[in-house]
């Protein structure tokens, strides 16, 4: 059985708020304090073509950032079928993860994170579906979330599939090691 979700449409405009708060306030803010600022330095000079030009900026950019809202929430696609997530939105390409690879989920601000062997918080199930789908798309997950094995103790589980919290950050089993990682390690004229 396949479904797909989409992201629910009520969300976006909260989304829209955000956007005109954001840039509505940035704008006036700014624009106040340009203008205090030309009064007090008793500057001959008006402020308000510069004050316009920040205004016209902050339209435009907030006009597209909604924009770009409205093309993800137009374009994204959440897949959900017997072995694997997909997840398709616009500019990405689209994202597969075999449910049998999940070793945990944590659930945080945005939604649903879930872990699998290569790392914490791979792939997330955005709490801006409608909220019936996001508790269905989050029951599956959970319900396929594999017990991890220690490798030093092969026999004791680390995690059951009824627990599902994720393990501590363990910087010993990051894929990607730090840049400055080993510096210490060099003597001060291989620094240099």
């Amino acid at each position: 059985m396949q479904k797909s979700y989409r992201l629910d449409p009520k969300q976006l405009g909260k989304q829209k708020r955000n956007i005109f708060l954001f840039y509505g306030l940035s704008g006036a803010i700014a624009g106040v304090l340009m203008f205090f600022t030309q009064r007090a330095q008793d500057s001959e000079r008006s402020p308000w073509l510069l004050i316009g030009l920040i205004l016209i900026l902050l339209v435009y950019f907030g006009y597209r950032s909604y924009r770009q809202k409205e093309e993800i929430w137009d374009g994204y696609l959440l897949t959900v079928d017997e072995q694997t997530l997909t997840l398709s939105q616009p500019g990405y390409p689209d994202s597969t993860l075999p449910l049998k690879k999940v070793i945990g989920v944590e659930e945080g601000r945005d939604g649903l994170w879930i872990a699998t062997q290569q790392g914490n918080r791979v792939f997330i199930v955005p709490n801006l579906l409608r909220a019936e789908d996001y508790e269905e798309v989050c029951g599956i997950v959970r319900r396929n979330v594999r017990p991890v094995v220690d490798s030093d103790d092969e026999g004791e589980l680390k995690s059951a599939p009824d627990e599902t919290p994720m393990e501590a950050l363990d910087i010993q089993k990051l894929a990607v090691l730090s840049e400055a990682e080993g510096l210490d390690d060099l003597s001060a004229e291989d620094r240099l």
